[in-house]
């Protein structure tokens, strides 16, 4: 997963305010009118703390606990399952038990006599690359450029191929924006920019600093490939990234999987990759230009792609194997209205291990990411199915396969849904919950999107927190998880997680060093559940916010949806109305 950046690890900067803790008159949310506020507050939309605090939990609601989620942690994440890598015995092992808790637990196997969806996947590893030659310039594999190919046979090469600068690589009518407009790509490698344009605080263009679908970087890919180019590959900023080159480096020959169903744009490419900074800058200034006057053209509404004076030239090797990995799907159907549903979503997977990892440990555990999520996930699950009475609607609990290599799993779920999306109502993805005790906020990915931040709030208001919009919206977080591949078709999704306030982040100190201590063994072998330190009093309020809302939705005959002014608003309407 890519981390949300709560208060825990950012204070805010884009002047927004918090949701306030009782007085409705504090209830911000970025680019929401007056207007909508009080149709929200005027229709029940908006639940204060107290009011939820009033009401009865669900009942089961007291059942979770943090000691059994903690259980499920330690298993998931020991030695025992070699980091839960896709299509390995660590995948095999881990879906041995997740099955067997959910027959344990009384929850119905999804298709037939099964739990497991197959998914199936084509795998690509780099062996060998010559240098990318740009112009002049020789760039070496891995130290200053990455590739990956899922080209038949496993030879891809460019040729000479012409080079054509992007910019940001943005198509978005809506905002009369158009990178390509009528430039040729075909044959073409194109050079990109990661995010969006934008100063940081102009709200000018797209949202401003917060991310929207179009600064993906798989929504560029596909961009691209409509208007038939041969390569992409993304300029590396820290800025653009959110990360160090680094972390791009160690990667460089680490195997990565598409959808082998033809659905994925990379798979269309001979191949696609990241070029460092430095060696961007370099390339460039052989033939006279500036990399920063580049970036500021990208940035003007009205740029269009400049064909430069570069050829890329490169021949690159790979390992091609065709394996397939599963999700995880088990059903309590309801009551009274079987045929809608209510999704839970957690990723199983993490990065499995690595022989050639020097230093003694080399099996990436994934304790927090996702360990945590797949144990709240299979307690949620304990909880529902216990009940005597069942819910009104069905409930759908997938663990998904392959998020780690870009959400696989969920993409071909929500692309082969159990469900029809249209009697979908909605999908509560739990995603790397933190065990450092009680917090007293939820940060909630895509603030202002749908009606389900009701429910949350109210929810999240019986455990003792308040909500924060993202921190750090410019990294996209609501993009790049579970819920995403339903949300982008339309189905009302929820990405949320415990953290500090805003307050407390900013005094630092004792309750901030485990966050920032956290980063460091992030993606590491040092993931690792650690009885000794762990204290799940957080995860135990996750687990009962997510519980309440999937129940209460799961009760209603209510279909929320997105704001009136939101992009998928129209989605959902055009879905519901088959």
């Amino acid at each position: 997963m890519t981390l949300v950046m709560s208060a825990a690890f950012k204070t805010r900067t884009d002047g927004h305010h918090r949701l306030g803790d009782n007085a409705l008159t504090d209830f911000e949310i970025p680019t929401m009118s007056t207007a909508r506020k009080l149709l929200l507050i005027c229709t029940g939309l908006i639940l204060s703390p107290a009011a939820a605090q009033a009401s009865d939990a669900p009942p089961g609601w007291e059942a979770l606990q943090g000691a059994a989620i903690a259980e499920h942690v330690a298993e998931l994440a020991s030695d025992r399952y070699l980091g839960r890598g896709p299509a390995s015995e660590g995948e095999s092992r881990t879906l041995d038990y997740l099955q067997a808790r959910l027959r344990e637990y009384g929850v119905q196997p999804g298709y037939g006599d099964t739990y497991l969806q197959a998914v199936p996947l084509l795998e690509s590893t780099p062996t060998r690359a010559s240098a990318l030659a740009l112009g002049r310039t020789r760039l070496e594999f891995g130290k200053q450029f990455t590739a990956l190919s899922f080209t038949a046979g496993g030879d891809a090469s460019l040729d000479r191929s012409d080079v054509v600068f992007g910019g940001y690589g943005i198509v978005a009518p809506e905002e009369s924006w158009d990178d390509y407009a009528s430039v040729d790509l075909r044959g073409k490698t194109v050079l990109l920019l990661a995010g969006e344009p934008g100063a940081p605080g102009d709200d000018s263009l797209f949202e401003g600093r917060a991310l929207t679908v179009h600064g993906m970087r798989d929504n560029k890919i596909a961009r691209a490939v409509e208007r038939g180019a041969r390569a992409v590959f993304f300029v590396h900023t820290e800025a653009g990234f959110g990360y160090a080159w680094g972390a791009i480096e160690s990667g460089a020959r680490v195997p990565r999987s598409a959808l082998a169903d033809g659905s994925d744009p990379r798979t269309r490419l001979r191949m696609t990759g990241a070029i460092s900074e430095p060696a961007a800058r370099q390339a460039l200034s052989t033939v006279k230009i500036d990399f920063d006057a580049l970036v500021r053209r990208a940035g003007d509404r009205g740029f269009r792609a400049e064909t430069l004076a570069l050829k890329a030239d490169v021949r690159l090797q790979s390992r091609l194997r065709e394996s397939t990995t599963h999700n995880v799907v088990g059903i309590l159907r309801g009551s009274a209205a079987a045929n809608e549903a209510v999704i839970y979503t957690a990723h199983w997977d993490h990065l499995g291990h690595n022989p050639a990892l020097t230093g003694g440990d080399t099996i990436f555990n994934g304790a927090v990411d996702n360990a945590t999520g797949t144990a709240v996930w299979l307690d949620i699950a304990r909880t529902f199915a216990s009940q005597a009475e069942r819910t009104r609607r069905s409930i759908v609990f997938i663990a998904t396969g392959a998020e780690e290599q870009g959400l696989l799993g969920a993409e071909y779920h929500a692309g082969h849904p159990l469900f029809p999306l249209a009697d979908t109502v909605a999908v509560i993805n739990m995603d790397a919950l933190f065990p450092f005790g009680r917090t007293a906020s939820m940060t909630v990915t895509g603030m202002g999107s749908n009606e389900l931040e009701s429910l949350l709030r109210s929810a999240a208001a019986r455990v003792g927190r308040s909500l924060l919009a993202d921190t750090s919206p410019e990294f996209g977080a609501y993009f790049r998880s579970d819920h995403y591949p339903f949300v982008k078709r339309g189905v009302p999704g929820l990405f949320a997680v415990g953290g500090l306030t805003l307050e407390q982040a900013e005094a630092g100190g004792a309750l901030l060093e485990p966050w920032a201590e956290y980063m460091t063994r992030y993606h590491q072998p040092n993931d690792e559940y650690d009885p000794a330190t762990w204290d799940m009093a957080g995860i135990e309020q996750d687990a009962r916010t997510f519980y309440e809302i999937g129940y209460r939705l799961a009760q209603s005959e209510r279909w929320p949806n997105w704001h009136w002014d939101h992009a998928l608003r129209a989605v959902r309407d055009s879905q519901r109305s088959r």
